[in-house]
């Protein structure tokens, strides 16, 4: 009951819809590919992030953290992408890309990272990203296509309002329901 509750919830399209749960999804073998990122290398100038952006790349780092242990005891394949600014993420310091996989999906990470190396690096903006890399990451079909439909902007004002103010629960009720069709019915 719970499982089909949780999946309604997370129906419709979703930003980032794993966002702050990667390191729980990759663990239990519900994520295929994720990527965290960390700002600057030791010696670079500091850039001052907000207390909101601060506390989400403490979260961020967390993560990291427990993903590298799961990558020390093998049950994850880790590649870390440094890319230099100046770059389409940042104009004064690095981005560290940290991409995790599962141990059968090296080849897609890999391509991955290639991939977004090399938008990094297109300032111009004339790379579009194939849809297929959101299905690499695990977003859901849907999740491509609400986007492709314009996502947030295109919806009435008042959906728009229910949509955005719900992220963090249907990323929850993802999550979830992710997991639950991991254990079977």
């Amino acid at each position: 009951m719970h499982k089909r509750i949780f999946e309604i919830i997370a129906r419709p399209g979703i930003d980032l819809p794993h966002e702050g749960l990667e390191a729980e999804l990759m663990l239990h073998g519900n994520k295929p590919v994720a990527l965290l990122a960390q700002w600057g290398l030791p010696g670079e100038p500091e850039i001052e992030l907000s207390p909101h952006m601060e506390a989400k790349q403490r979260r961020i780092d967390a993560q990291i953290a427990r993903l590298d242990e799961a990558v020390s005891a093998g049950r994850l394949v880790k590649n870390t992408v440094i890319e230099s600014p100046p770059t389409r993420m940042a104009s004064s310091v690095s981005v560290i890309g940290h991409y995790y996989c599962q141990p059968d999906k090296v080849d897609e990470m890999n391509e991955l990272a290639a991939f977004f190396a090399a938008v990094a690096y297109d300032l111009d903006m004339k790379i579009e990203m194939p849809k297929e890399i959101g299905l690499t990451f695990g977003y859901t079909q849907n999740d491509i296509e609400f986007w492709d439909r314009g996502g947030y902007d295109a919806l009435d004002p008042m959906r728009r309002f229910v949509l955005q103010h719900t992220k963090g629960i249907r990323r929850y009720c993802r999550a979830r329901a992710m997991m639950m069709n991991a254990e079977g019915p």
